[in-house]
Protein backbone atom coordinates (compact mmCIF):
# COMPACT_ATOMS: atom_id res chain seq x y z
CA UNK A 1 0.00 0.00 0.00
CA UNK A 2 1.21 3.34 -1.36
CA UNK A 3 1.79 5.80 1.71
CA UNK A 4 0.31 9.58 0.74
CA UNK A 5 2.92 12.27 -0.51
CA UNK A 6 3.11 15.32 1.77
CA UNK A 7 3.86 18.36 -0.35
CA UNK A 8 6.01 21.17 0.79
CA UNK A 9 6.25 24.78 0.00
CA UNK A 10 9.22 26.20 -1.19
CA UNK A 11 10.64 28.62 1.52
CA UNK A 12 10.07 31.44 -0.97
CA UNK A 13 6.45 30.70 -0.89
CA UNK A 14 6.06 30.48 2.91
CA UNK A 15 8.01 34.41 2.76
CA UNK A 16 5.53 35.46 -0.02
CA UNK A 17 2.25 34.21 1.83
CA UNK A 18 3.85 35.65 5.24
CA UNK A 19 4.16 39.45 3.43
CA UNK A 20 0.94 38.66 1.85
CA UNK A 21 -0.97 37.79 5.11
CA UNK A 22 0.84 40.92 7.31
CA UNK A 23 -0.05 43.43 4.02
CA UNK A 24 -3.81 42.23 4.29
CA UNK A 25 -4.24 44.14 7.49
CA UNK A 26 -4.32 47.63 7.14
CA UNK A 27 -2.97 48.44 10.71
CA UNK A 28 0.02 46.97 9.64
CA UNK A 29 0.71 49.19 6.49
CA UNK A 30 0.12 51.90 8.76
CA UNK A 31 2.35 50.93 11.11
CA UNK A 32 5.13 50.16 8.73
CA UNK A 33 4.11 54.09 6.85
CA UNK A 34 4.82 55.53 10.03
CA UNK A 35 7.91 53.55 11.08
CA UNK A 36 9.16 55.08 8.01
CA UNK A 37 8.06 58.41 8.84
CA UNK A 38 9.54 58.58 12.01
CA UNK A 39 12.96 56.86 10.68
CA UNK A 40 13.23 59.30 8.18
CA UNK A 41 12.42 62.45 11.00
CA UNK A 42 13.91 61.04 14.52
CA UNK A 43 16.29 58.44 13.29
CA UNK A 44 17.92 59.54 10.51
CA UNK A 45 18.51 62.85 12.29
CA UNK A 46 20.62 61.41 15.30
CA UNK A 47 22.37 59.44 13.22
CA UNK A 48 23.27 62.56 11.39
CA UNK A 49 24.29 64.06 14.16
CA UNK A 50 26.52 61.63 15.93
CA UNK A 51 28.11 61.23 12.31
CA UNK A 52 28.79 64.80 12.39
CA UNK A 53 30.62 64.68 15.46
CA UNK A 54 33.35 62.72 14.32
CA UNK A 55 33.62 64.61 11.38
CA UNK A 56 36.58 67.24 11.04
CA UNK A 57 35.18 70.62 10.18
CA UNK A 58 37.68 73.25 8.36
CA UNK A 59 38.63 76.17 10.34
CA UNK A 60 37.44 74.74 13.94
CA UNK A 61 38.89 73.02 17.19
CA UNK A 62 39.16 69.12 15.46
CA UNK A 63 41.26 70.98 12.50
CA UNK A 64 43.66 72.77 14.76
CA UNK A 65 44.17 69.71 16.72
CA UNK A 66 44.35 66.87 14.31
CA UNK A 67 45.93 69.32 11.30
CA UNK A 68 43.50 68.02 8.75
CA UNK A 69 40.84 70.05 7.01
CA UNK A 70 38.32 66.86 6.33
CA UNK A 71 38.08 63.15 7.21
CA UNK A 72 37.04 61.43 10.65
CA UNK A 73 38.57 61.85 14.04
CA UNK A 74 37.68 61.42 17.73
CA UNK A 75 39.62 64.15 18.96
CA UNK A 76 36.81 65.99 19.50
CA UNK A 77 35.72 63.08 22.53
CA UNK A 78 39.07 63.14 23.35
CA UNK A 79 39.58 67.00 24.26
CA UNK A 80 35.91 66.48 25.75
CA UNK A 81 36.91 64.09 28.55
CA UNK A 82 40.54 64.95 28.98
CA UNK A 83 41.22 68.31 27.85
CA UNK A 84 41.85 71.09 31.34
CA UNK A 85 38.35 72.44 29.86
CA UNK A 86 36.83 69.11 30.60
CA UNK A 87 35.09 70.17 34.24
CA UNK A 88 33.72 73.35 32.96
CA UNK A 89 32.44 71.94 29.47
CA UNK A 90 31.15 68.77 30.86
CA UNK A 91 31.73 67.45 34.17
CA UNK A 92 29.92 70.16 36.43
CA UNK A 93 27.10 71.00 33.45
CA UNK A 94 26.25 67.11 34.13
CA UNK A 95 26.47 67.23 37.45
CA UNK A 96 23.98 70.37 37.56
CA UNK A 97 22.11 68.15 35.24
CA UNK A 98 21.89 65.32 36.96
CA UNK A 99 21.01 67.22 40.35
CA UNK A 100 18.55 68.92 38.84
CA UNK A 101 16.28 65.81 37.27
CA UNK A 102 16.65 63.72 40.30
CA UNK A 103 15.85 67.08 42.90
CA UNK A 104 12.67 67.86 40.35
CA UNK A 105 11.76 64.39 40.09
CA UNK A 106 11.71 64.32 44.21
CA UNK A 107 9.91 67.41 44.49
CA UNK A 108 7.10 66.61 41.73
CA UNK A 109 6.79 62.94 43.30
CA UNK A 110 6.27 64.28 46.52
CA UNK A 111 3.93 67.41 45.79
CA UNK A 112 1.78 65.62 43.21
CA UNK A 113 1.41 62.41 45.00
CA UNK A 114 0.55 64.37 48.50
CA UNK A 115 -2.44 66.20 46.11
CA UNK A 116 -3.52 62.48 44.71
CA UNK A 117 -3.74 61.41 48.56
CA UNK A 118 -5.72 64.65 49.93
CA UNK A 119 -7.62 64.22 46.46
CA UNK A 120 -8.57 61.00 46.65
CA UNK A 121 -8.70 59.49 49.90
CA UNK A 122 -9.66 62.49 51.97
CA UNK A 123 -13.13 64.72 52.12
CA UNK A 124 -11.80 68.03 51.40
CA UNK A 125 -13.56 70.23 50.23
CA UNK A 126 -13.39 71.87 46.50
CA UNK A 127 -11.94 68.94 45.61
CA UNK A 128 -13.13 69.18 41.48
CA UNK A 129 -11.90 72.79 41.32
CA UNK A 130 -8.77 71.84 42.99
CA UNK A 131 -8.27 68.97 41.05
CA UNK A 132 -8.48 71.04 37.44
CA UNK A 133 -6.49 74.21 38.56
CA UNK A 134 -3.76 72.07 39.87
CA UNK A 135 -2.96 71.09 35.76
CA UNK A 136 -2.34 74.68 35.31
CA UNK A 137 1.31 74.83 36.30
CA UNK A 138 1.96 71.94 33.81
CA UNK A 139 -0.13 74.31 31.04
CA UNK A 140 1.82 77.48 31.65
CA UNK A 141 5.39 77.53 30.66
CA UNK A 142 8.55 77.21 32.51
CA UNK A 143 9.95 80.42 32.30
CA UNK A 144 6.48 82.04 33.64
CA UNK A 145 6.67 80.29 36.68
CA UNK A 146 10.46 81.13 37.01
CA UNK A 147 9.86 84.87 36.67
CA UNK A 148 7.13 84.36 39.37
CA UNK A 149 10.02 83.01 41.78
CA UNK A 150 11.69 86.05 40.68
CA UNK A 151 8.82 88.75 41.51
CA UNK A 152 8.14 86.94 44.90
CA UNK A 153 11.50 86.53 46.32
CA UNK A 154 14.33 88.81 45.07
CA UNK A 155 15.31 91.95 46.33
CA UNK A 156 17.68 94.47 45.39
CA UNK A 157 19.94 93.83 48.87
CA UNK A 158 20.64 90.45 47.65
CA UNK A 159 20.39 90.21 44.14
CA UNK A 160 20.77 93.41 42.50
CA UNK A 161 17.47 93.99 41.07
CA UNK A 162 14.35 95.47 41.95
CA UNK A 163 12.54 94.48 44.89
CA UNK A 164 10.14 91.19 45.27
CA UNK A 165 6.73 91.04 46.37
CA UNK A 166 8.08 89.83 49.82
CA UNK A 167 10.92 92.41 50.13
CA UNK A 168 8.59 95.65 48.63
CA UNK A 169 5.86 95.17 50.87
CA UNK A 170 7.41 93.29 54.21
CA UNK A 171 11.48 93.91 53.89
CA UNK A 172 12.51 90.21 53.38
CA UNK A 173 15.37 89.16 51.80
CA UNK A 174 15.52 85.68 51.18
CA UNK A 175 19.58 84.49 50.90
CA UNK A 176 21.06 83.99 47.40
CA UNK A 177 20.14 80.05 47.27
CA UNK A 178 16.66 81.20 47.75
CA UNK A 179 16.51 83.10 44.31
CA UNK A 180 19.04 82.17 42.05
CA UNK A 181 20.90 78.55 41.66
CA UNK A 182 19.78 75.00 41.71
CA UNK A 183 16.99 75.19 44.62
CA UNK A 184 14.80 77.73 42.63
CA UNK A 185 15.23 75.69 39.43
CA UNK A 186 14.26 72.13 41.12
CA UNK A 187 11.70 73.60 42.53
CA UNK A 188 10.00 75.82 39.32
CA UNK A 189 10.43 72.61 37.55
CA UNK A 190 8.98 69.86 40.10
CA UNK A 191 5.77 72.19 40.83
CA UNK A 192 6.00 72.24 36.64
CA UNK A 193 5.67 68.47 36.67
CA UNK A 194 3.87 68.14 39.76
CA UNK A 195 0.74 67.27 37.15
CA UNK A 196 2.39 64.12 35.65
CA UNK A 197 2.71 62.87 39.02
CA UNK A 198 -0.77 63.63 40.29
CA UNK A 199 -2.16 62.46 37.36
CA UNK A 200 -0.55 58.54 37.25
CA UNK A 201 -1.30 58.59 41.52
CA UNK A 202 -3.91 59.90 41.32
CA UNK A 203 -5.05 57.30 39.08
CA UNK A 204 -3.83 54.49 40.97
CA UNK A 205 -5.43 55.73 44.16
CA UNK A 206 -8.81 56.18 42.92
CA UNK A 207 -8.54 52.84 40.59
CA UNK A 208 -7.09 50.62 44.24
CA UNK A 209 -9.78 49.90 46.96
CA UNK A 210 -9.07 51.54 49.88
CA UNK A 211 -9.94 48.34 51.94
CA UNK A 212 -6.98 46.68 50.94
CA UNK A 213 -5.17 49.11 53.13
CA UNK A 214 -7.40 48.96 55.91
CA UNK A 215 -6.97 45.17 55.90
CA UNK A 216 -3.23 45.38 56.59
CA UNK A 217 -1.94 44.53 59.60
CA UNK A 218 0.28 47.15 60.69
CA UNK A 219 1.54 46.05 64.13
CA UNK A 220 3.82 43.39 62.05
CA UNK A 221 6.74 43.52 63.44
CA UNK A 222 9.63 44.37 60.96
CA UNK A 223 11.17 41.33 58.68
CA UNK A 224 8.22 40.10 58.74
CA UNK A 225 5.49 39.21 55.97
CA UNK A 226 2.47 41.24 55.51
CA UNK A 227 -0.80 40.01 54.40
CA UNK A 228 -0.81 38.96 50.63
CA UNK A 229 -3.56 41.96 50.39
CA UNK A 230 -1.03 43.86 50.73
CA UNK A 231 0.74 43.53 48.10
CA UNK A 232 -1.45 44.41 45.11
CA UNK A 233 -1.83 47.93 46.78
CA UNK A 234 2.31 48.22 47.08
CA UNK A 235 2.99 46.97 44.12
CA UNK A 236 0.11 49.76 42.30
CA UNK A 237 1.59 52.67 44.30
CA UNK A 238 4.91 51.65 43.57
CA UNK A 239 4.07 51.52 39.78
CA UNK A 240 2.43 54.90 39.75
CA UNK A 241 5.94 56.43 41.37
CA UNK A 242 7.91 55.40 38.31
CA UNK A 243 5.99 56.43 35.63
CA UNK A 244 5.41 59.82 37.51
CA UNK A 245 9.68 60.35 37.16
CA UNK A 246 9.89 58.70 34.29
CA UNK A 247 7.93 61.19 32.63
CA UNK A 248 9.53 64.15 34.46
CA UNK A 249 12.58 63.68 34.71
CA UNK A 250 13.78 63.36 31.29
CA UNK A 251 11.85 66.17 29.85
CA UNK A 252 13.18 69.18 32.41
CA UNK A 253 16.53 67.59 32.21
CA UNK A 254 17.27 69.42 28.87
CA UNK A 255 15.01 72.62 30.03
CA UNK A 256 17.36 75.12 29.54
CA UNK A 257 14.48 78.34 29.75
CA UNK A 258 14.11 77.65 33.29
CA UNK A 259 17.52 77.75 33.99
CA UNK A 260 18.57 80.71 31.96
CA UNK A 261 15.49 82.58 33.92
CA UNK A 262 17.17 81.29 37.23
CA UNK A 263 20.99 81.37 36.31
CA UNK A 264 22.00 77.47 36.67
CA UNK A 265 25.30 77.48 35.20
CA UNK A 266 27.74 75.30 34.97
Amino acid sequence: MSRPTTLRASRSTIVLNKVKTFFSKPHNVILLLLGIVLTFTTVAPIVAIVEDTFKIHAGTIDAHLTGQASGYTTVNYTDLFTSRMAKTNLWTPLLNTVLLAVGTCIVSILYGGLFAFLITRTDLAWRKYLSSIFIFPYIMPQWTLAVVWQNLFNSNAVTGTSNGLLAALFGINMPIWWCKGLFPSLMVLGLHYAPFAYILIGGIFRNMDANLEEHVPHHAPDGQARDPVDHPARFRQRHGLVPGAALSGPEHAVDQVCLDELQVYG
